[in-house]
């Protein structure tokens, strides 16, 4: 009796045994690894236009940035193949019209190419990027400071570059003062955001965008405040807001930056606001260019304005001691 019931609790554990074999838990499987994947993707075109200072770069490279906002990580690449003494490219951290620190380096992958590899980001990071607050620099040996540039902006801003100088002021002036200006307006909400950068006007006393076509002058229209950090850079205030209709003269041509210094308090530099399309030249009217010349104190100023897009020209002549003229005309 004593060994059936010995065999019988033998016979008991083996069968706990087995059970706890049996409830014995598999770990879950890893969740999959997740693959970056673009919620925003940035495609931009690299010219000496958006440099600070400004360049005649006649070069050009593309650039594809991308962002997942989800995993917080971005990429980058950079082509480079029509670009003759490329030496390197960053991504800097600043504003349409500033310089500012690199923030990532390209790295050398296909031929002509260069990439930044998926890379984590912070909130104030991505919110930066998002903000238009990073640019693209290529360095080339001709440009060690950089040819080509390119804020990176989505495809609903469009960015806008020119030149100020004595010579577009109404009337004109001799002065040696420049300035490049920086223009970028968003068509999703409307924000139009302005900088000027200027040399030579450093006892600037105020900046203004006006309304007037070439060779007119014209109302105020937006109050530039004069850059905290960079007492030469003038620039729009926060949240400066434009309308469709406005928007449409601003693309024609129709609005100018004027620089006002103590001594050229009507202004001193002036720049008219034009996109790509547009050329303008500036040329001064005497008695010496008459064939044969003739001997007046009457003068003018010339100011042409060309739509390279369908070659409309807008000329106007300012003219001072000629009062009584009969006719001008544009002769060849």
């Amino acid at each position: 009796m004593k060994k059936f019931i010995v065999s019988a609790s033998l016979m008991l554990l083996m069968a706990c045994s087995d059970n706890d074999d049996n409830d014995t838990v598999t770990p879950p499987p890893p969740p999959p690894v997740q693959e970056f994947s673009a919620t925003k993707t940035f495609e931009l075109m690299l010219s000496g236009k958006q440099e600070v200072p400004m360049n005649t770069s006649m070069q050009t490279a593309s650039a594809t940035v991308e962002l997942d906002e989800n995993l917080m990580q971005f990429r980058a690449t950079l082509d480079y193949s029509n670009v003759e003494g490329f030496s390197a490219a960053h991504i800097h951290d600043g504003d349409l019209g500033a310089n500012g620190d690199v923030a990532f380096a390209f790295e050398a992958s296909d031929d002509n190419k260069v990439s930044i590899p998926i890379t984590d980001l912070s909130e104030d990071l991505i919110e930066d990027m998002l903000d238009g607050d990073w640019y693209i620099n290529l360095h080339t040996e001709a440009f060690p400071n950089g040819e080509l540039r390119a804020q990176i902006v989505p495809d609903t801003v469009s960015v806008i570059t020119f030149k100020l100088d004595g010579s577009q002021q109404v009337p004109m002036n001799e002065s040696s003062a420049t300035g490049y200006g920086y223009a970028s307006y968003d068509s999703a909400d409307g924000e139009l955001y302005l900088r000027a950068v200027t040399m030579g006007v450093d006892d600037a006393t105020a900046a203004h965008i006006h309304t007037g076509r070439i060779g007119m002058n014209g109302d105020v229209l937006v109050v530039l405040e004069q850059d905290d950090e960079v007492m030469t850079d003038w620039v729009t205030p926060d949240d400066t807001m434009i309308d469709e209709a406005t928007l449409n003269v601003l693309l024609s041509g129709g609005h100018y930056v004027n620089v006002h210094t103590p001594e050229q308090p009507n202004g001193e530099i002036r720049g008219q606001i034009l996109t790509d399309n547009y050329a303008v030249a500036t040329f001064d009217l005497s008695g010496k260019q008459e064939v044969p010349a003739v001997a007046t104190m009457a003068s003018g100023d010339g100011y042409a304005l060309v739509n390279t897009d369908n070659y409309e020209v807008e000329l106007r002549v300012v003219t001072s001691g000629v009062e009584d003229a009969t006719a001008a005309h544009i002769h060849t």
